[in-house]
């Protein structure tokens, strides 16, 4: 998806606040790959302890049925999916959670949720560390993935609190 609006502070808001990328194509067996690399593989400068990854429980059930991994073009990636999705639970909690799907069950969107070895009281200096490598790491991933599989972001409650407190040391 991609964040197209903000919300209002007084008033009625009809404003869309995000939009579905029109080039985001789970089907293409790369941005499978692509995805579940994003979700499993992290340089240490990172600090990932604990990720929730659908798209890995779906591999390894995929995998587990005796099939091969990507979903090749004879299987419907998104019937697939969808089936998974809502019989199957990821770390104790709904898979639509993660992946969202839109009328016709394609999956429009989706999410990983990764916890950093950082504690969200750190000071200021490893929580901007932190941030930049992250920012990094993202940025290099959208530069080389293919169009299907690029707009990836990402946010945390910890960048937050840090910009804001630079935001006051600063002032």
């Amino acid at each position: 998806i991609e964040v197209t609006g903000g919300r209002r502070l007084l008033g009625p808001d009809d404003s869309k606040l995000y939009e579905d990328l029109p080039t985001f194509r789970l089907e293409d067996p790369w941005a499978q790959r692509r995805s579940v690399q994003l979700c499993s593989d992290f340089p240490p400068q990172l600090r990932a302890a604990h990720t929730r990854c659908w798209l890995v429980g779906f591999k390894d059930f995929w995998l587990g049925r005796g099939r091969d991994w990507p979903l090749k073009s004879e299987y419907d990636f998104h019937q697939e999916a969808y089936w998974y999705a809502t019989n199957f639970q990821t770390d104790g909690i709904l898979t639509t959670t993660y992946a969202w799907f839109n009328e016709e069950r394609r999956v429009r969107a989706m999410f990983f949720q990764i916890w950093t070895a950082i504690r969200s009281t750190t000071s200021l200096s490893p929580a901007v560390e932190l941030q930049t490598a992250w920012n990094q790491h993202i940025d290099q991933f959208n530069k080389e993935a293919e169009a299907t599989v690029k707009g990836v972001w990402h946010t945390s409650s910890l960048w937050v609190r840090a910009e804001a407190e630079k935001e006051i040391i600063d002032s």
